[in-house]
This record gives C-alpha cells, structure tokens and sequence, in this order.
C-alpha cells in the first residue's frame, strides 16, 4: 500500500510539474516562437510558382531542410519531378518547434495535444492561399512526426481537391488520414509504423545507454540520433526504386486528373 501511495504521490508531482512548465512555456516570451519558426507566407513568394511544397521534418520538427539526409532527398525529388514536368515549384519549411530544452517542452506539448494548435495554423494559412489562388495546388510532405502533423492538418484543410499530401513513416500512432489525395509510404520492417513493442524498447533503451555514454566519455550526442529505430532511421530515401516510383505514381495520377492552368 505504501508503495503504491509512493508512485502516486511521485505521479502527482511530475504532473504538476509538467503542468507548471506547460504553463511557463505559454507565457513567458522566450517560449513563444518567433517569426522565423513560422511557416513563411505564400504570399511572400514571387513570382508564385504552380506549387508549393511544405516540408515537415521528423522528430520535434527543428531540422531544416539543409541538415535533414534522407528525406530531403525525397522532398528534392518531388521538386526535380514537378520541374521535369513543366510545373514550378518551391520548398517551404514549416518548423514546429526551437533547438532548445524550452523549444522541446513547447514542441512535446503540441505533440501530446496533437498539434492542435500548430496544425490549425498552418491549415488557415493554406485555406487563405487557396483562396486567394485556386489554380494552384500545395503538397504537404511529412516525415515521421512530421507525417503525423501533416495527418493533423489535412483534417482543417477546407479545399482538398487542391492539397495533396506525402507522408513517409507515419507512426503507428497517428490517425492516418486517407484520401485519394493522400500517400502514405511505410517501410514493411519499420517497427515505429507498425508498432513492434519489444524492439521499439530496446532501440530506446539502447539509445538512452548511448546518449548517457557519450556524455560520460565528454562528447555528448543528441538523444533523438542516439536511439536507432530499425526500419525508420536512414530507411526512406529517394534512390530507393521502390519509394520514387510510388511518389512518381501518385504525382502522375494528380497532376494528370487536376492539372494546374
């Protein structure tokens, strides 16, 4: 019984602590994102391209498009297509969270909450595009976390015929919007997209050892690249066949069916 007391009671305290830093991170203003973590105005852009394609990093969704290795090799490939194919287009980052521990708290609790708040910003941002340009079409492309926050968003896009959507790695814990505007690409051996408990433990646990010795040998590592999930890390690349010729398919089927004037 007093064991039990003892977890609740340190249960308790996490929550109000959570809660606590929660509440720092909505008020203070070193929490709150700035311009440049903002999702750039279309409007901005000139002249306006037939396409936009927002990229959503992995992870907190920090990385930019520079530093990201895999999937920016797929992004870069949907660009080289459209171009290929007389369609301009540009790539717009929309980064969810700052490299910080603060930025971090920030980005978690939007993630906990499912992005209810970040993914109706930027969907009103598209709607108010859209609007303004009927003719022309935006591509959201996703990685991991970035795929469930793409998944968030569809559900406030108000013009769907004009949104399309690539997500690679979605977890298994993401409510999978579908449509046929919408792509998922999954890796079959990715234990994160199809939730195989015992190695998604053991890659954590792994990673945490690590992270936790890199920093006693003074040469301390980023927790997100100390843990290796199998099958989700360095899996989805461009040069895979099997992933550039589904984004191929699917690019071909929706710009042949809704072509931009």
């Amino acid at each position: 019984m007093k064991k039990v007391k003892a977890l609740a009671f340190i249960l308790s305290c996490l929550f109000i602590w959570w809660n606590f830093l929660s509440w720092l991170s909505s008020v203070m203003p070193v929490f709150k994102r700035k311009k440049e973590y903002q999702f750039r105005n279309f409007v901005e852009i000139t002249p306006l391209p037939d396409c936009i394609i927002v990229f959503n990093s992995g992870g907190w969704g920090y990385t930019s498009l520079e530093k990201e290795t895999d999937f920016r090799t797929i992004v870069l490939g949907i660009q080289e297509q459209l171009n290929n194919w007389g369609y301009k287009s540009a790539v717009i980052p929309y980064q969810r969270a700052k490299e910080t521990i603060l930025g971090k708290l920030s980005g978690t609790r939007e993630i906990i909450n499912y992005f209810s708040s970040q993914s109706k910003h930027l969907a009103r941002q598209i709607n108010e595009f859209l609007k303004e340009n009927p003719d022309k079409k935006v591509i959201l492309a996703g990685l991991s976390m970035g795929a469930f926050f793409v998944d968030e968003t569809l559900k406030h896009i108000e013009n769907r015929s004009s949104v399309l959507a690539i997500k690679v790695g979605v977890p298994f814990y993401s409510d999978h919007f579908h449509s046929d505007k919408t792509i998922d690409i999954n890796n079959e051996r990715d234990v994160l997209v199809y939730c195989n408990s015992k190695l998604l433990f053991g890659a954590f646990f792994r990673g945490l050892g690590k992270w936790m010795l890199s920093r006693l040998k003074g040469r301390p590592m980023p927790l997100g690249k100390a843990i290796v999930v199998p099958g989700h890390n360095n899996s989805y690349r461009w040069d895979s066949p099997k992933i550039k010729a589904q984004v191929i398919s699917f690019l071909e089927k929706q710009f042949s069916k809704d072509g931009i004037s």
